[in-house]
């Protein structure tokens, strides 16, 4: 693993120096090794209404198909705030602000 890790290093800092490579390398390991969230999230805006249907949201966010999305949700692969979610309507207060995770590495900040 180090090796790769120093090939993909070598390989990132001769096209974004030697701080891209640092950065990416941080990005890597807080993300895919660590299972965290990253430092920069996109926001997507609610749609009004209450509830927020969330498929629906997942679809916009992240260019998915709502049955995708319900698939998704069914399987146990979208999480709210780091807590697996099985409901497809969620109360509005709820998701405001909140990290929306859909499988291993999509990730978004809703907004109302």
């Amino acid at each position: 693993m180090a090796w790769k890790l120093e090939l993909a290093r070598r390989i990132t800092a001769r096209w974004h120096g030697d701080v891209g490579a640092r950065h990416g390398e941080a990005h890597f390991t807080r993300v895919v090794r660590e299972r965290g969230t990253p430092e920069e999230l996109d926001e997507v805006v609610l749609p009004d209404g209450d509830p927020v249907h969330l498929p629906a949201v997942i679809a916009s966010a992240f260019g998915l198909s709502t049955s995708d999305a319900r698939r998704m949700i069914g399987q146990g692969g979208v999480k709210i705030d780091g807590t697996t979610v099985s409901e497809i309507d969620v109360a509005r207060d709820r998701v405001d602000g909140v990290v929306l995770q859909a499988g291993k590495r999509r990730f978004a900040r809703l907004r109302a």
